[in-house]
């Protein structure tokens, strides 16, 4: 039994880093449901210049650590937006 709640919630951690911790809570406790249904969303592209040099010249291990801080960030301002208030950076 203990194994099957830590396999959940590893499952719960890594499909919440794909698509949001919002949206798998509500895969997990509703069930998904196959053919979509219409939703208001937004997306967000971020072109970090000079990653590519930055990644040619950085070892793999710093570059991750520095992406993780900046989209750390980055979901964290996203998070507070979603509340319906308005971020300016």
């Amino acid at each position: 039994m203990v194994d099957g709640l830590r396999e959940r919630e590893l499952l719960a951690d890594l499909f919440g880093r794909h698509v949001g911790v919002d949206v798998a809570r509500a895969a997990l406790e509703q069930g998904v449901h196959l053919g979509g249904e219409a939703r208001d969303a937004a997306i967000l592209f971020v072109d970090i210049v000079g990653s590519t040099a930055l990644a040619a010249e950085r070892p793999p291990h710093e570059i991750v650590e520095r992406l993780n801080a900046f989209f750390g960030v980055v979901v964290d301002v996203v998070e507070t937006a979603g509340d319906g208030s308005t971020v300016r950076g």
